[in-house]
């Protein structure tokens, strides 16, 4: 029972190791059995696979703001 989990996924659009398609599927894929609001889903646009902008302030603190709301629920 995945109903419970929380789940945060942040792809590139211009990732050429994994396709942006791939996260797509799986966050499609795990609104059948997850609330939307326990999936936090995000296509960066430019940046490719491991791009060192997806580890940027902004994004690493919306990281943080996730872990904290789903973690002390």
């Amino acid at each position: 029972d995945l109903s419970g989990m929380s789940f945060w996924i942040l792809h590139g659009d211009c990732d050429i190791t994994v396709p942006y398609l791939q996260s797509e599927r799986l966050n499609d894929h795990l609104l059948d059995y997850v609330p939307a609001e326990n999936i936090h889903y995000e296509i960066a646009p430019g940046m490719g696979h491991a791009s060192d902008p997806l580890y940027s302030d902004g994004h690493l603190a919306e990281l943080d703001q996730f872990l904290k709301e789903k973690l002390s629920d």
